[in-house]
């Protein structure tokens, strides 16, 4: 069973990669000087208790976490991936205000997001891996 197949196949699994690609490169081990943990880069400002189980560590553990704890409730809040991708990187907040007067404009969410292309960057490499996997 995949992580995806887990959450009720509501994050599609180029979707997950691509953050993954974008958040760590694909390390497990990474640790940024933000706090961010593992494959997903877990915000150790918001799941300290989590990941001090050191949980993070283990790469499906670390997916899992990130797709349920993170993304999906992303998902169901902004009801649409550009904002639910921004809202991985930025904060809830930032991103609600931009989705209230832009609704899920993507140069817009880029505004708010870690080098002002965070939400176009992760969408590409979602085409890019849905033509691989075609």
């Amino acid at each position: 069973m995949t992580v995806v197949t887990e959450t009720g196949n509501r994050a599609a699994p180029e979707l997950v990669a691509a953050i993954i690609d974008r958040e760590s490169n694909g390390d497990p081990n990474v640790v940024s000087p933000d706090g961010g943990h593992g494959l997903m880069q877990i915000d150790e400002r918001y799941h300290k208790a989590w990941l001090d189980l050191n949980l993070w560590r283990i790469p499906l553990e670390n997916i899992r976490y990130g797709v349920s704890k993170v993304l999906i409730p992303n998902l169901d809040h902004f009801q649409g991936w550009p904002a639910a991708i921004a809202a991985y990187n930025a904060s809830w907040q930032r991103v609600q205000h931009i989705v209230d007067f832009y609704g899920q404009d993507v140069a817009m969410l880029d505004t708010v997001t870690t080098h002002r292309n965070y939400v176009s960057w992760v969408l590409n490499r979602v085409q890019e891996l849905q033509g691989i996997a075609a």
